[in-house]
């Protein structure tokens, strides 16, 4: 195959964890859920003056024409020397999610034969270091400034957001339990918290207009 190729940067929510978890003192399942709504219900809301939604006013999905502009870098994908590279960013949490996502991609006939999937997450880089509002670790400020057209570069775009209310859950029926915690920590996922995020990245990656394309095998 040629040696130049589009790229599709896909954004992917990882704070995940249960709303009682405390990595400090371990799993606090007394409290099960907090006085917050998922940015993907919050719609006209707003959070500490932010509106709420994945893109603008309030939306979960991006405006037309960048939907477009993605589906177009999408069809544009081509491996180089025989491989599309499927690269997570991202802490700690991301790579035991990640790997348990890869786990289950590379065992399905479904996942194109083409595609790697390279785990580039980087254990230590946790909320106390990116709580500057102004960490360019923020996704969701990267994917709205790309979607206005203030950045150049690749296209950009949000996957499966992961971050719900504990157990009273959001709108799309996903929870986060005390079980899908370590006890230890209560923030790094268990084995089922793990599988709970690979089925969200399978079912995105599988489904997505912007992924399916390249992702399924034909």
């Amino acid at each position: 195959m040629g040696r130049s190729a589009a790229v599709l940067v896909v954004a992917v929510a990882v704070l995940a964890g249960s709303g009682g978890a405390n990595a400090r003192t371990g799993a606090n399942c007394a409290r099960t859920s907090v006085s917050m709504t998922p940015l993907t219900d919050l719609g006209q809301g707003r959070y500490r003056g932010y509106r709420g939604g994945l893109n603008a006013n309030g939306k979960n999905t991006p405006p037309a024409a960048y939907e477009r502009m993605g589906l177009a870098a999408a069809q544009a994908v081509r491996p180089i020397d025989g491989k599309i590279v499927l690269l997570s960013i991202g802490m700690s949490n991301t790579t035991q999610e990640f790997s348990a996502f890869a786990q289950v991609a590379d065992a399905s006939r479904s996942k194109a034969a083409g595609v790697q999937l390279v785990d580039g997450a980087q254990p230590g880089q946790d909320a106390e270091k990116i709580k500057d509002p102004a960490a360019r670790y923020w996704d969701v400020w990267l994917v709205n400034e790309r979607v206005r057209g203030e950045l150049a570069g690749p296209w950009l775009g949000w996957g499966p957001y992961l971050w719900t209310n504990g157990e009273k859950g959001r709108s799309d029926g996903l929870t986060w339990t005390c079980a899908d915690v370590r006890p230890s920590d209560g923030t790094h996922p268990s084995a089922s918290g793990q599988a709970k995020v690979a089925s969200l990245l399978w079912r995105f990656f599988t489904t997505d207009p912007t992924t399916r394309s390249w992702f399924v095998a034909s």
